[in-house]
């Protein structure tokens, strides 16, 4: 028995069929019904992040890094937006960037 299987994002529709364990469309065919789920949900999230600069520079003062929180207006969020995917590298990066910077001094 073929299960029809639609998801609704905020950004698209999604549809694909599945047998109750593996896809068999074309775009899923093969794949675990677990992994497609979780790689959609993971699109819906990604699609949904956004940085923005304020709540970003509040963090960092509530934390008590006014340095940090000085240089928000230097990264391009942008970009973050553009490449949801990357937030986490991007993030990471830049936090490790600030605390080799305090360790230093």
């Amino acid at each position: 028995m073929l299960i029809t299987e639609r998801w609704l994002s905020s950004k698209r529709a999604t549809e694909f069929v599945h047998d109750g364990q593996v896809g068999v469309s074309d775009s899923v065919k093969g794949q675990p019904l677990s992994k497609i789920r979780q790689q959609l949900a993971e699109e819906e999230v990604i699609s949904s992040i956004e940085v923005k600069p304020l709540v970003l520079r509040q963090h960092f003062l509530q934390q008590g890094n006014v340095a940090d929180a000085n240089l928000v207006d230097q990264v391009d969020v942008t970009a973050i937006r553009v490449k949801g995917g990357r937030i986490v590298n991007e993030v990471s990066f830049a936090g490790a960037s600030f605390l080799e910077g305090f360790l230093s001094v």
